[in-house]
C-alpha cells in the first residue's frame, strides 16, 4: 500500500500516472505454514486460498473474531506488484474494470459499490440476481 501526500496525489491524479493497486477484501486465517495465510472473499468461507507472505506488500485490519479457538480477520490485502510477465498478466486482469457489473445483466452506466452489488439502481430490468435492482 502507497500513501500519498496531498500533493503528489493531485500531482498523480492530474498528469494520469497514478498507479492501480491489487487489493482484496475478505477474511483471512492461519494456516500450519507461518509463510502464508489463508484467505476467502467476503460471503465464500467454503472457499479458502493459500496466499504466500511474498506476494503481500501489507494488509488494512478491519475487524478480527475468535470462534473455536481460532481468530480470523476482515481484511483487506493489499499485493506486491508482480514481476513475472504470468503475475503481470494476472494482474492486469484483476484491475481492469469490467463495463458493467459483471453478472451478464448488460447494465453499462453504473458502477458496483464495495459489496460487489449492481447499483444502477433501476436502470437495469434484468432478472438474475443482480442487487438491490434485479429480482
Amino acid at each position: 500500500m502507497e500513501t500519498l501526500t496531498s500533493k503528489l496525489f493531485f500531482e498523480q491524479i492530474n498528469s494520469n500516472s497514478l498507479q492501480p493497486s491489487f487489493t482484496l477484501k475478505g477474511m483471512v486465517k492461519k494456516t500450519d505454514d507461518d509463510t502464508e495465510v489463508l484467505f476467502a472473499r467476503k460471503g465464500d468461507l467454503m472457499n479458502w486460498v493459500k496466499i504466500p507472505a511474498f506476494m503481500i506488500e501489507s494488509v488494512d485490519i478491519i475487524k478480527t473474531y475468535l470462534s473455536d479457538n481460532q481468530i480470523t480477520a476482515l481484511v483487506k490485502i493489499h499485493f506486491k506488484t508482480p514481476t513475472s510477465i504470468e503475475g503481470e498478466v494476472y494482474f492486469k486482469l484483476l484491475t481492469t474494470s469490467e463495463s458493467g457489473c459483471g453478472c451478464g445483466c448488460g447494465c453499462t452506466s453504473f458502477h458496483r459499490d464495495k459489496d460487489f452489488s449492481c447499483s444502477s439502481y433501476g436502470k437495469c430490468n434484468s432478472t438474475i440476481g443482480c442487487s438491490p435492482h434485479h429480482g
